[in-house]
């Protein structure tokens, strides 16, 4: 499953949806393993084009 997160000022209703029906301790996981993938990927991104 691929998570595209963008940030504006007003989320669509269907991820605010989501966030909340994550349970309480879980929220901050997943938004933490979410976040922990994309900076991967840029970083990734970064060390291709330098090669």
């Amino acid at each position: 499953m691929r998570v595209q997160i963008v940030f504006r000022e007003k989320a669509d209703k269907d991820i605010i949806e989501w966030y909340n029906s994550l349970p309480e301790g879980d929220r901050a996981n997943q938004i933490r393993l979410i976040l922990k993938k994309y900076i991967q990927e840029e970083k990734e991104k970064s060390k291709r084009k330098d090669d």
